[in-house]
């Protein structure tokens, strides 16, 4: 029997520690928040399951992460066929055969700009790619209007600016078939029944973890745990802050990684309201403001979610969402309240309660899942994953084929467990 430690009760380090302990193994897992889950957290203080974290599950064909809520008995509704509203700046909707227009001229753009970013000598960033793509075309204001909500969507799959994203690898991950999922009642309690039976030690926030040839130590604020293995899941956010030593430091090229690769930012603004003011059965509505970056679209949990009280979720990302972290709850829902006035084309109630997510502001996260920036390359997420003696690493930004999904994380830490 070996004793492993586990840093991180994240869907890598459930994956680890299950497929560990399956084996014989006595496996700890030591875990700073007081619950399972980490960046899949399920809220329920609006009185349904949200989740603030990871939500969805991306492609549910052949994706693990589908059978490990079947087998836990959770539900999942696809929600990229639940209908798009899309508005103008001015509260105008604009037609259904706009919106799709605007999707497949995105789409051929963003295929011709990666066309032309692969022949050339040296990276650029997703969004010169897209303007070189451009041609010197001269959009009007309402084609540029378009043209950044699009551009501001595809910033929320990869939680960055377009500005700072590779253009060479910017389609470089796998995927699953299927489209994209909602789990319900969210991703919280699968992360709960994943957990059963395990050794989670809950408010252990460790901060230096010493590895040699004879075993590993994590030290934490209630002690020193000594274990013949010890699989790191810190999330990419929390290692490039630097608050976790490592005794030895790591390799250089592991370091040197670190640095390269980039950590994004989505954050939610959930808003519960007395009545719904909208109609029930469109999933999205979207916005084209005026202020670049600025809450792209609003999910209907009505639409998505049986029995829902009259909830919207607004997304925003990437620079955007860092800015908006500064602001306060009111600021924040004031601004909104504004956009779906113009919307609704009449004042609209505030929320009755709101919850707003700061990804890069929590000390655990320190943002919300990995991507590359110019100056890294998809080898920076072997070099992130590559074993350092008796220290393993797992989690999203160690998935070279899967990174920034719940099911590249769970793999991860299965890869890990079948290492040691």
């Amino acid at each position: 029997m070996t004793r492993v430690l586990v840093i991180g009760a994240g869907m890598a380090g459930l994956g680890a520690a299950r497929d560990l302990t399956r084996r014989g193994h006595e496996v700890v897992i030591l875990e700073a928040r007081d619950q399972v889950g980490g960046r899949c957290w399920t809220s329920r203080a609006l009185g349904v399951p949200v989740d603030l974290g990871g939500a969805w599950i991306h492609g549910d064909q052949g994706n693990p992460v589908t059978e490990l809520c079947r087998e836990a008995g959770l539900r999942w509704r696809r929600t990229d066929d639940m209908g798009l509203a899309l508005f103008d700046h001015d509260g105008t909707q604009v037609s259904d055969a706009f919106v799709s227009e605007i999707y497949g001229e995105f789409e051929s753009l963003t295929a011709a700009a990666l066309e032309l970013a692969e022949d050339r000598s040296a990276d650029l960033s997703l969004a010169s790619a897209l303007e070189l793509a451009l041609g010197g075309e001269t959009l009007d204001a309402g084609e540029r209007r378009a043209f950044e909500w699009a551009k501001t969507t595809q910033e929320a799959d990869v939680a960055e600016d377009l500005e700072k994203v590779s253009a060479w690898y910017a389609d470089e991950d796998d995927g699953f078939e299927g489209g994209d999922h909602l789990v319900i009642p969210g991703y919280g309690d699968l992360a709960a029944r994943l957990a059963e039976g395990l050794d989670v030690r809950f408010g252990q926030a460790v901060s230096e973890i010493r590895h040699g040839d004879d075993g590993v130590q994590a030290v934490t604020a209630h002690g020193v745990l000594s274990a013949d293995a010890l699989i790191c899941t810190l999330p990419l956010g929390v290692l490039k802050a630097g608050v976790v030593r490592f005794v030895p430091e790591l390799p250089a090229e592991k370091r040197a990684a670190i640095g390269r690769l980039g950590v994004g930012v989505l954050d939610k603004v959930v808003m519960r309201f007395e009545e719904a003011f909208w109609p029930d059965d469109v999933g999205f509505f979207g916005y084209m403001s005026t202020r670049a970056g600025e809450y792209p679209y609003l999910m209907n949990l009505q639409a998505i979610v049986p029995d829902a009280p009259p909830i919207l979720v607004a997304l925003i990302s990437a620079s955007s969402a860092r800015r908006m972290e500064a602001r306060s709850d009111a600021e924040i829902v004031a601004r909104l309240q504004e956009i779906m006035s113009t919307m609704a084309g009449e004042p609209v109630p505030a929320p009755t309660s709101v919850i707003v997510t700061r990804w890069q502001a929590d000390k655990w996260a320190r943002g919300s899942y990995s991507c590359l920036p110019l100056g890294a390359t998809p080898a920076d997420y072997d070099a992130l994953a590559a074993p350092v003696g008796r220290l393993l690493f797992a989690g999203e930004a160690t998935n070279r084929q899967y990174p920034a999904t719940v099911h590249g994380a769970w793999l991860s830490g299965l890869r890990e467990a079948a290492r040691l």
